[in-house]
């Protein structure tokens, strides 16, 4: 009786363990599908804004009436980027979105290092006493910070030595204590 019961049981955990491992294999096969259609999408989306963006400068140079270089352009392409005006106008508003999507609010991002060519006025606008308080803490704090490691890293440094110079008396206390044996013992 028991050899049948557990014979059964080999049979449906054998069928169990298959279609475990069949859907495994299907999910793998579903996620290496997906990651190529994610490679390949990617792949198309940044070659088409390698072409707008060579459009874009196609149409910038032809704005500005400068001389296209030998990149096999013709300049009957830039007539029809011209003759066109929305094209031109399409391509100066996504000009203008990418200039904003780099910009944080509308302020590039290094601001603070421009604030030389800012009019007194402005500055005033800018630097408020509040920041200027602000940052006085904040050089005070850092500077506090900064002698607190230094002493810290001297005592680290004392106790280094006192422990090697420790360790080096014991060691020449017990290597005299070896030589008086030594002489003891002929």
């Amino acid at each position: 009786m028991y050899p049948l019961y557990h014979k059964n049981n080999e049979a449906k955990t054998f069928e169990a363990m298959q279609k475990i491992q069949e859907k495994v294999g299907n999910d793998r096969l579903l996620a290496e599908a997906e990651k190529r259609e994610r490679v390949l999408s990617h792949k198309f989306s940044s070659h088409a804004r390698l072409e707008e963006r060579k459009l874009e400068r196609l149409a910038l140079q032809a704005e500005s009436q400068q001389q296209f270089g030998s990149e096999g352009v013709s300049e009957n392409l830039a007539d029809s980027l011209l003759s066109d005006p929305a094209t031109t106008q399409k391509l100066s508003q996504r000009r203008q979105l990418a200039s904003r999507a780099t910009n944080h609010g509308g302020k590039p991002v290094h601001a603070w290092n421009h604030n030389n060519a800012l009019s007194r006025k402005n500055l005033e606008l800018a630097i408020t006493p509040a920041v200027v308080e602000n940052d006085a803490r904040a050089v005070q704090a850092i500077s506090q910070r900064i002698n607190k490691d230094s002493k810290v890293e001297d005592l680290r440094k004392d106790l280094f030595a006192m422990k090697r110079d420790e360790i080096r008396g014991k060691f020449l206390e017990r290597h005299n204590q070896n030589l008086l044996r030594e002489e003891q013992i002929g």
